[in-house]
C-alpha cells in the first residue's frame, strides 16, 4: 500500500471516528456502573445533562486539534468552530480556521451541510421537528456533526442524560484538572473497544470543556490500520461558552455567497 498522503490520514481517521460515532449517543437504556474515587462519575455527566437540558440556546467555539502519525511522518491539524444552538430546531456549526472540516446550518426547515475543500454545499429539507427527530432520521447531518464535535447531538437532545449515558458500560472519575484555566472535574465514559474523557466545570454550571477519545485503544482492538501502522490523536477543547442573552446568528449568511449548490458531493 502506498502512503497515504496528509489528505489520506485525516480521510482515513475520519473513517474511523464516523465508525464509532454511535458509541456515545445511542439510545439504549442501561445503566451504566460507576467506579473510580469519589464524587461518582455518572453523576457528574448527569449534573451536565441535567443543566444543558434547561438551557433554551447557548454558543461556543471549538477547537479541533489533532494528528496522524505513520513511520516517521506525522501530519498535524487544527480547525476552529463556532457552535449555536437554539431549541427546538435551530443549530449553526460553522468553520472559522481550518480547510477540511464541514460546516452545518439547520434552521428548522432545512440543513445545509457545506465542505469548504470543494466550496460545495448539499441541502437536507427537514420539518420543524426536534434534534433527535431530525438526526435520526438525517444521519448524514449527525456525522457531520459528530466530526465538528462529538456531543453536539446529546448537548441538543430533548433527553441528554439518555442520549450521553444509554449505551455507556462504565464510567470512572479520574480527578480534578483545569481546562484553559476553567477548573473541572475529568471522566471517562467506557463502551467496548473505546474510551472517552470528558472535562466537566465545576460549580454552578457543569459544561463540557473538553473531549479526548483514545483512538490508540480503539484501533488496536477494532481497526485494521494501513500497511505500516498508523497513530492518531483528536480532542476537543471548548472555549467562551455563552447560556445568556445569546443572539441567533443569521443563519442564511452563514455560509459563503459563492458556495454552490450540488445534489452531492464530488469524490477526491
Amino acid at each position: 500500500m502506498k502512503n497515504l498522503g496528509p489528505r489520506g490520514h485525516v480521510g482515513w481517521l475520519i473513517g474511523c471516528l464516523v465508525a464509532l460515532a454511535g458509541t456515545v449517543h445511542a439510545q439504549e437504556p442501561t445503566a451504566p456502573k460507576s467506579s473510580g474515587t469519589e464524587p461518582n462519575a455518572t453523576a457528574v455527566v448527569e449534573a451536565m445533562c441535567k443543566y444543558v437540558a434547561q438551557l433554551e440556546r447557548f454558543r461556543v467555539d471549538v477547537t479541533l486539534s489533532g494528528s496522524v502519525q505513520e513511520g516517521r511522518i506525522r501530519q498535524r491539524f487544527t480547525e476552529k468552530y463556532r457552535l449555536w444552538a437554539a431549541k427546538p430546531n435551530h443549530l449553526a456549526a460553522v468553520l472559522q480556521e481550518g480547510m477540511s472540516g464541514p460546516s452545518v446550518v439547520y434552521d428548522g426547515t432545512e440543513a445545509r451541510m457545506y465542505l469548504p475543500g470543494v466550496n460545495e454545499y448539499v441541502v437536507v429539507p427537514a420539518a420543524a421537528v426536534g434534534f433527535d427527530a431530525f438526526f435520526k432520521d438525517n444521519r448524514m447531518v449527525a456525522e457531520a456533526l459528530y466530526t465538528v464535535f462529538p456531543l453536539t447531538p446529546a448537548l441538543v437532545s430533548a433527553d441528554p442524560s439518555r442520549a450521553m449515558l444509554g449505551a455507556i458500560e462504565e464510567t470512572r472519575y479520574i480527578g480534578q484538572a483545569e481546562v484553559a484555566g476553567v477548573a473541572c472535574a475529568q471522566v471517562k465514559l467506557v463502551r467496548g473497544p473505546l474510551d472517552w474523557d470528558v472535562w466537566v466545570s465545576l460549580g454552578a454550571q457543569p459544561l463540557p470543556w473538553r473531549v479526548e477519545p483514545d483512538l490508540a485503544k480503539y484501533m488496536a482492538q477494532r481497526v485494521r490500520p494501513p500497511r505500516g501502522g498508523i497513530a492518531a490523536q483528536r480532542a476537543w477543547t471548548l472555549s467562551d461558552w455563552q447560556v445568556e442573552e445569546v443572539t441567533e446568528p443569521n443563519y442564511a449568511a452563514l455560509l459563503p455567497a459563492d458556495a454552490v449548490r450540488v445534489e452531492r458531493f464530488r469524490r477526491g
